[in-house]
């Protein structure tokens, strides 16, 4: 049955790798399944997290990899679960969730979301949203930028312009660029100027709005976004075969004159990292710890213990260890965003490859 005009669908994007958290991470169980933060994994924190914003679990798409399809329908309660035949960035996906709401709606909001950021408290995410969504209605595509607290280099940040004062409060920006993940020198000098806002990958288009900036700017895209009929599985192949690999960034938000960013309210985390755990795990006698560990003389590690094993420290400082039953990981602390460095050399490996997957 069609919806009401302007009825918001949300479209998680659940296909990621997540190799910057390896070990616990892998190919055939990426990030957006693991517990972090909570006792459900970051996949059902999203979908549950959504929920108010679209109604009804019929309204929430979740898109994920052929190869971790049955996990994602395990952590997706009711939500509807689509399994893409190839990866192609962000952009491609979602175009694939336009078009489903399309289908029930000629004028939906589409929000998307990344289904591996831990986010609280609910009550202000909500709120955040529901100003994105207000400023969508007028026709916007509109971003969230959060308040950084900490020179970081591994987000790409949002320069803000002029604030759009007839829209009110949670704030909202005219968006002035979009720049890649920073150098310390340059994350240090956008955090001193004050108008440079993380970039959370969370999104609310207003459909009509967003087909038309595909029209005008990847019109490739756009032709074969028409010609696509999501539910036979020739023409969904086809349509994948015929995308870029382009993320939403690059493919229209970096070329639309009708970008708004809305200032977060909430707290926000992607854990893109395993030097995020500092800010996700608990703390025990100066270090930062999950599993059976015994530390002495040591301070300002992180350590996770998987399975029954122990993880034994001492005199040891700023280390991060992560112990699977299958993988030992051992790096200094703020190295780790190379970890995908280290799964790329594993990868090329035949003999070490399948401690990837």
């Amino acid at each position: 049955m069609p919806e009401a005009p302007g009825t918001a669908f949300a479209l998680i994007l659940a296909g990621g790798r997540g190799e910057r958290l390896w070990p616990l991470s892998r190919d055939s169980h990426p990030k957006q399944f693991l517990k972090i933060g909570g006792d459900r994994s970051l996949l059902a924190q999203t979908v549950a997290r959504t929920l108010p914003l679209v109604g009804t679990p019929d309204r929430v798409l979740v898109i994920t990899r052929r190869e971790i399809e049955r996990q994602a329908k395990a952590h997706s309660g009711d939500a509807r679960v689509l399994a893409e035949p190839l990866g192609r960035n962000t952009a491609p996906a979602i175009l694939l969730g336009l078009k489903f709401a399309l289908a029930l709606d000629p004028e939906p909001l589409l929000l998307v979301f990344p289904s591996d950021h831990l986010v609280s408290p609910q009550e202000a995410f909500l709120e955040t949203l529901r100003q994105g969504m207000r400023a969508a209605r007028e026709g916007y595509l509109v971003t969230f930028g959060i308040p950084p607290d900490r020179p970081e280099t591994g987000y790409g940040y949002i320069e803000a312009g002029p604030r759009v004062e007839t829209l009110g409060d949670p704030p909202v920006y005219q968006v002035q660029r979009f720049h890649e993940k920073p150098d310390r020198e340059r994350a240090e000098a956008y955090l001193r100027q004050g108008n440079f806002y993380w970039n959370s990958g969370m999104f609310v288009f207003h459909g009509p709005t967003l087909l038309a900036e595909f029209r005008q700017h990847q019109p490739a895209m756009y032709r074969a976004f028409e010609a696509l009929d999501p539910e036979d599985p020739a023409s969904l192949e086809a349509f994948y075969r015929a995308m870029p690999d382009l993320s939403i960034d690059y493919a229209i938000l970096e070329k639309s004159r009708r970008i708004r960013m809305v200032r977060a309210t909430f707290q926000w985390e992607d854990v893109g990292s395993l030097d995020a755990f500092v800010r996700i795990l608990p703390q025990s006698d100066g270090n930062w710890v999950q599993g059976l560990v015994a530390a002495l003389e040591s301070k300002d590690n992180v350590v996770v213990a998987e399975g029954q094993g122990l993880v034994a420290l001492y005199g040891v400082h700023d280390l991060i260890v992560v112990h699977t039953p299958e993988v030992t990981l051992v790096l200094p602390r703020g190295m780790g965003q190379k970890v995908k460095d280290l799964v790329k050399r594993l990868k090329a490996d035949p003999q070490l490859k399948r401690f990837t997957e």
